[in-house]
């Protein structure tokens, strides 16, 4: 069928976008002017216009986005540095930066649809239009060299009349987001050595009064946190100067002094680090008024709730708050054992409660032991070097408990996790250039539920990775079924094999058996090869097996795959 005129046109499908865009901006070196490197040299614009267009035999479609934006940047903190008496520091009034953007886009929406008669006529079926426009504008102050303070807002340009501020003919919106934050740290540097903690602060707060909350901005949404550190590190190897278990000391007389033992026993570990944190934080949904100054600097988790007649802000219908306190400890080390080997030992304990709309919950965690085990030249020791080598043993352990208290002063729910990450860790190369890896894990983790039946729910998982690998270069001759072939380009060789053991098991205390068993197990082998015997020749083959079982239901499920391609150049 053939349709020819205004049939024809009506048939046709065409989809059209053009762009067009333009910028400016100009990079201003140190050696530029000042004054215009510090006014105008911080500006910047640009502007883009899409119309796209889609007709179809249904219908038409016409859209156009303009998007323009002017930045302005500046860092003008160099310019005014006044010295601070007695010291070599200064004092910087001016921002360490300043910024200005506006930006504005506009989209337009215009759809038709065809009348299903013979003339296909288009008729109007929809037009949106829309508008916005917001001025995001901030600055980020460092009077000194240990504290600094930023701040950013968003005025929204596009508020009805009435809610808008204005400066002569000049619409300058109103202020709908707000952000600011603070943060000092200080080290000490002077003091003795077994003396020089750090310490951190920052606070930040936040507030959205958009018109999505309430149409006059009076509702807003407020948020703030704080967070205070310590790091303290301990040089237990310097404080007393290491000594080897070999060393010694000659005095005049030419005799030898063995060290003391505690120097000996100090000199076998590592700096202990410390790190402590103690951090606050809360949100509020919907409130009217102005929180108080204490909550604004992130120091208070009451914004001035109206509780009397001190009160400086009160709920709106819908509004839920949420507080947290979050505090713990971390401390590690790391312990010398000889020949190259080492533990490193980690032990943290903290704690965390939330409180959202009057219901508490607070959750304790302690991890320790926690061992990562590095036999360094032990291998060697032990003659593994006879089959491996570059060999490299490893061994993790760690124990976490954490404890949930839910509206309770006891805990409600305990979970207890012990984990080799890995048991066994095996690293090295063949003699004929073959590298292997074997890797053995297990992790055991019981919950324990105290809210209605004391109920144990424990969970085991096993998991041994093996895994095979072998690379030939270029020039190196290869035997395959008997015949030696000398590789042209490069062949790579590879096999990993994995098994997961699962079990687990619930149990209720004073009922006789178990309420619930699982058992399962997973396994999987993969080879993969690729190969290059000219530069016309390459190809890779790729091989797997996979096998699923319930040992409950005895149910096993098993796949095999098989890839193989070859590419072959003329």
């Amino acid at each position: 069928m053939i349709r020819t005129g205004a049939a024809a046109s009506a048939s046709e499908t065409r989809f059209a976008s053009q762009t067009w865009t333009a910028s400016y901006s100009r990079a201003w070196s140190d050696r530029s002017n000042p004054f215009l490197r510090f006014t105008l040299g911080g500006l910047g614009a640009s502007i883009s216009r899409t119309v796209t267009t889609n007709v179809n035999p249904s219908v038409a479609d016409t859209n156009i986005v303009t998007a323009a934006g002017v930045t302005y940047l500046i860092s003008p903190r160099p310019l005014l540095p006044l010295p601070i008496p007695f010291t070599k520091s200064k004092l910087f009034l001016l921002p360490e930066r300043f910024f200005w953007n506006y930006t504005l886009g506009l989209n337009e929406d215009r759809s038709w649809s065809r009348l299903a008669d013979a003339t296909g006529t288009l008729l109007p079926s929809s037009f949106t239009k829309g508008r916005s426009a917001f001025v995001d504008f901030g600055a980020s102050f460092r009077p000194i060299d240990i504290f600094h303070e930023e701040f950013q807002a968003r005025r929204n340009l596009t508020l009805p009349d009435q809610l808008r501020e204005q400066w002569g003919f000049v619409n300058l919106g109103k202020v709908t987001q707000w952000r600011q934050s603070w943060d000092t740290r200080y080290a000490f540097q002077r003091t003795p050595v077994f003396f020089r903690p750090s310490f951190s602060w920052n606070a930040t707060y936040a507030q959205n009064n958009g018109p999505e909350l309430s149409p006059d901005l009076s509702v807003r949404n407020v948020t703030n946190a704080q967070n205070l550190s310590m790091n303290y590190p301990i040089p237990l190897d310097r404080m007393l100067g290491r000594v080897t278990p070999a060393a010694a000391v000659t005095d005049s007389l030419h005799r030898k002094s063995r060290p003391s033992v505690l120097r000996w026993f100090l000199g076998l570990f590592g700096p202990v680090t410390t790190d402590t944190r103690f951090a606050t934080g809360s949100n509020y949904t919907r409130l009217t008024g102005t929180p108080s100054f204490w909550y604004i600097a992130g120091l208070s988790r009451d914004p001035g709730l109206k509780s009397d007649s001190t009160g400086r802000v009160e709920a709106a219908f819908g509004n839920q708050a949420t507080t947290n306190v979050d505090w713990g400890s971390t401390a590690n080390t790391r312990l010398t054992t000889g020949y190259g080997s080492s533990i490193t030992t980690t032990a943290e304990y903290g704690s965390r409660t939330t409180v959202t709309s009057g219901s508490e919950l607070r959750s304790d965690h302690v991890r320790f032991p926690d061992l990562d085990v590095d036999y360094g030249r032990i291998a060697d020791v032990l003659h593994f070097n006879r089959v491996l080598n570059n060999v490299r043993l490893r061994t993790a352990f760690g124990r976490t408990q954490q404890k949930d208290y839910q509206n309770s002063d006891s805990p409600t729910t305990i979970t207890t996790s012990s984990e080799w990450r890995p048991f066994l860790g095996l690293q090295g190369d063949f003699k004929g250039g073959t590298r292997t890896e074997l890797r053995i894990e297990r992790r055991v983790t019981v919950t324990e539920t105290r809210l209605f039946q004391d109920t144990y729910n424990t969970d085991r998982n096993t998991d041994v990775n093996f895994s095979l690998s072998r690379s030939y270069s270029q020039g190196q001759k290869v035997n395959i079924l008997g015949k030696t072939s000398t590789v042209r380009t490069s062949v790579s060789l590879g096999m990993t094999a994995s098994y997961s053991r699962r079990s687990g098991d619930t149990r209720q205390v004073g009922v006789d058996g178990l309420a619930s068993v699982t058992s399962s197990d997973r396994l999987s082998v993969n080879g993969t090869g690729s190969y290059g015997f000219s530069s016309n020749m390459t190809g890779n083959l790729e091989f797997g097996f996979l096998q699923d079982r319930n040992l409950q239901t005895a149910i096993v499920n098993r796949s095999v795959r098989v890839e193989l391609r070859g590419q072959l150049t003329f």
